[in-house]
């Protein structure tokens, strides 16, 4: 079951190399940690944690992955934001997602051995490309205690099981935040068609716009830009929220 999703991630990351104009560079051998924050919440005790997986381009300071940090962090949350190795190297990512893959085990060693984290209650969640990613650690950590998937890739339903493998068997709380008019990386219609084969509960969050969850404005109208900054918000709230229910559920 893992060879498939590492097909699928070789081939995505083949193809946004294409699209891509940045130069590449050889990131096979990572830094020994990624780029990262540690948010810490100001209370007694452990707390559970969150990693935050970026998506290629969207990397950590970006607005979504910030506010959703932040937010984590004053409802008790210790969350954890850091930039893909090949995103500081300014090159591409590594053939099917190894390097990532790497990247996400140096920031779990680092919460592990936190002594203000709670080792049984670690969360991971991903924005597009990192979805994938988050999703494949998840299923190799089976401690790991929920999965929040912002922004998905799923081009149609039928590929469901190779993007998401074997989501009808996972026993642990996985959710999903997305936006209504992403039609080009995760088509609402698609991504319901595939959950009804799912025989559990997975909760599914729609906002307003694009594979970012923003809303086209072309003509910089005020208006759309804070109704933008409203979707951001929500989409950090929501994704909170979700992990707050995953406590409970667990």
């Amino acid at each position: 079951m893992p060879h498939i999703i590492l097909i699928v991630l070789l081939l995505i990351f083949i193809i946004c190399s294409t699209l891509s104009a940045v130069e590449q560079k050889d990131v096979s051998k990572p830094p020994s940690m990624p780029e990262y924050n540690l948010h810490l919440p100001q209370i007694k005790g452990k707390s559970p944690c969150v990693i935050i997986c970026s998506g290629q381009g969207y990397h950590k300071d970006l607005p979504l992955i910030k506010e959703f940090a932040l937010l984590a962090e004053k409802q008790g949350f210790a969350a954890v934001r850091f930039n893909w190795s090949f995103f500081t190297a300014k090159g591409s990512p590594s053939a099917e997602g190894s390097v990532e893959l790497k990247d996400i085990e140096s920031i779990l060693k680092m919460v592990r051995q936190h002594p203000a984290i709670d080792t049984s209650r670690i969360y991971i969640a991903g924005k597009s490309m990192g979805s994938l990613l988050a999703y494949y650690a998840f299923m190799e950590h089976q401690e790991l205690k929920g999965c929040l998937l912002l922004t998905p890739l799923l081009p149609n339903a039928e590929q469901g099981n190779a993007y998401y493998p074997e989501l009808a068997k996972e026993k642990r709380p996985v959710a999903f935040i997305l936006g209504d008019r992403d039609y080009q990386m995760c088509k609402l219609a698609e991504l319901y068609t595939y959950l009804g084969t799912c025989p559990q509960h997975i909760p599914v969050v729609v906002l307003a716009g694009d594979h970012g969850i923003q809303l086209e404005n072309k003509k910089n109208d005020d208006a759309i830009t804070k109704l933008n900054l409203e979707s951001t918000r929500l989409a950090a709230e929501a994704a909170v929220y979700r992990l707050k229910v995953f406590e409970m559920e667990n």
